[in-house]
């Protein structure tokens, strides 16, 4: 007997004409690689699931925040604003941020 396939295809529309969050991803996608997208969506989608289990809120919340003027400091608010006690426990400590392997320079 064969074994059904559980795996799920997600399919959706992103509006870049009328929505600053869905041109930015478009653009980045733009410039992903080919054969690197399908993990990249895959990667955003499963980030954004991982954030909503802290908060159903955060991934909305990043979306609409999201656009190609976003900055790291505007992240940290917005999550300061959802855990004020956990984000203060880190202090002013920022991350060392890595390029993309594929970012055009």
């Amino acid at each position: 007997m064969d074994k059904q396939d559980t795996r799920r295809k997600i399919t959706f529309y992103l509006n870049p004409e009328t929505n600053d969050a869905d041109k930015y991803v478009c653009d980045e996608i733009d410039r992903t690689p080919q054969g690197e997208r399908g993990k990249l969506w895959r990667s955003a989608l499963l980030a954004g699931f991982a954030l909503r289990k802290q908060d159903a809120r955060l991934p909305h919340m990043l979306a609409e925040l999201l656009n190609d003027a976003t900055t790291f400091d505007e992240v940290i608010l917005l999550m300061k604003a959802v855990f004020p006690e956990e984000m203060d426990a880190f202090g002013e400590r920022r991350p060392d941020v890595a390029p993309l392997p594929f970012a055009a320079t």
